[in-house]
């Protein structure tokens, strides 16, 4: 018989003050791996808060077959160690001192004791990296594992692995149920907590799916894999009708000539970017791989006037660029950047939806503030495409799909000649993909040509395109990226 760790029964979820799930039931026993999927991010960022401890809740809760009154944080983190991309391992510090030092006392005093210790963990586990190295020197996937020993050794009675399809690819995610599996057989119990489309909640025996905010029932994870099940998760996907472009006619002035690419970068060399030869037409879609940060970077600095153009030459809009001033000269310009999680990341969610829209076509069109046949285009933009009647609406009361759609519309109505995704679908479940998906289309569609950055391979098939791969900045080849990302 399983025994029982952890439960919630009929319960209320309360985090940031609002009743974020109702109704909600969730069981955990000791030694298994149990998969969460949410058909939207409030839910699951929700679910991850209240591992930390960080919500309130009303309704049945046991640990161990106890009853609690009410989120205690000191117990919680004493049962759970929550493990996403940004870890509580202490950077300065060594492998082995991050996972053994203070779990039973210890102190800097017994430093060959600890080594000593550590060793022995990994030796039981097969976890091959150097103890020595310190934590700011790891990569991703020896982060996760350090934090996997450290929860072991600090008795935590489950891991909670958050997001975690984010930074690792195929082959770490299946190293890493490799080395689950070999701590389940101590008696450790896991919880993922990914998107549904990403499929990690395969690595579960059984999946608990959280749809409109609360329990609908827990599965066994071979079923979740049907087509079917995904259209059940993403079938409230909001409905983009095709009037864009129309109402969008209204904000654009100018087309750049069919014929001549918008975006054409020969040979450009910039502090992080080296020997880059880009040409895009109008609606075009360039899928960029990048290896490490610094690639992306390389975009980023162009974009925000942080770095200029080297050698080589650069041209967009039919305009030749040296340097941009600021991120508002390079909008001008027709290079438009749009952040990761651009529902949270390039909003003013105090301001209303109109407002927000305003602030961005106002940087193209003088006197948009007071021109009506402007405003009543907008107002008819708002009502078809985000939601009738929202235009006065504060963006602090919508839900992140809409924030999403109204994100990418700032982008729409500017009309640049070309937009910078960066890693557009960091942060996404299954639902608010979809809308990006839709709102990369309409984008095309429109004229405006795409550069989409991702550090995720399996990003590359979201859309047809061109690919390029980046390591360190420097184009590389196909079969180079593949040795790097899956050689031993």
């Amino acid at each position: 018989m399983q025994t029982e760790l952890f439960a919630l029964e009929r319960a209320a979820v309360i985090h940031n003050e609002r009743f974020s799930l109702n109704e909600f039931n969730l069981h955990i026993y000791r030694g298994q791996r149990l998969g969460i999927i949410c058909d939207t991010i409030t839910e699951r960022r929700t679910i991850i808060e209240f591992f930390r401890g960080n919500c309130a809740v009303f309704g049945i809760m046991r640990f161990l077959r106890k009853p609690a009154r009410r989120v205690n944080h000191a117990q919680f983190s004493e049962y759970f160690y929550v493990l996403d991309n940004r870890t509580t391992l202490i950077e300065n510090l060594t492998i082995a001192e991050n996972i053994r030092l203070f779990s039973d006392g210890h102190s800097f005093v017994r430093s060959l004791k600890i080594i000593e210790e550590t060793e022995g963990l990994l030796r039981e586990f097969d976890v091959r990296i150097d103890i020595g190295k310190k934590v700011r020197d790891l990569t991703p996937y020896e982060r996760i594992q350090t934090a996997l020993l450290k929860a072991y050794s600090e008795k935590r009675k489950a891991v909670v692995l958050a997001n975690l399809s984010e930074i690792l690819t195929e082959q770490e995610a299946h190293q890493l149920e490799i080395l689950i599996q070999r701590f389940e057989s101590r008696g450790m119990t896991y919880v993922l907590i990914d998107s549904f489309d990403t499929g990690f909640y395969r690595m579960a025996e059984q999946t608990l799916v959280i749809k409109d905010r609360t329990s609908v029932g827990c599965f066994n994870s071979d079923f979740l894999s049907t087509s079917e099940f995904y259209n059940y998760m993403t079938q409230s996907t909001l409905s983009l009708p095709d009037s864009l472009s129309r109402s969008c006619n209204a904000f654009d002035d100018s087309d750049p000539e069919e014929l001549e690419p918008v975006f054409e970068a020969d040979s450009i060399c910039t502090d992080k970017l080296s020997n880059l030869t880009i040409s895009l037409y109008r609606g075009e879609l360039l899928k960029i791989y990048c290896s490490d940060q610094r690639s992306i970077e390389g975009f980023r600095e162009i974009a925000f006037g942080e770095s200029g153009i080297l050698s080589g030459t650069l041209n967009i809009g039919g305009k030749q660029v040296t340097r941009f001033r600021n991120v508002r000269d390079a909008m001008l310009g027709g290079l438009v950047w749009c952040p990761e999680s651009p529902y949270s990341n390039m909003l003013l969610h105090d301001m209303t939806v109109r407002d927000n829209l305003l602030m961005e076509v106002s940087h193209k069109l003088q006197h948009m503030w007071l021109t009506p046949k402007y405003g009543k285009s907008l107002d008819q933009y708002i009502d078809e495409n985000i939601g009738q009647g929202l235009g006065s609406q504060k963006l602090r009361d919508l839900r992140p799909d809409i924030l999403q759609v109204i994100a990418y519309s700032k982008i729409l109505l500017f009309a640049p000649a070309v937009a910078i995704l960066e890693k557009p679908f960091t942060d996404t479940d299954s639902h608010i993909k979809s809308v990006t998906l839709s709102m990369i289309e309409k984008l095309q569609d429109r004229g405006i040509a795409v550069i989409l950055l991702t550090m995720t391979p399996s990003d590359l098939n979201v859309r047809d395109g061109d690919v390029l791969y980046l390591r360190n900045g420097v184009p590389i080849s196909e079969d180079d990226t593949y040795q790097y990302l899956y050689s031993d």
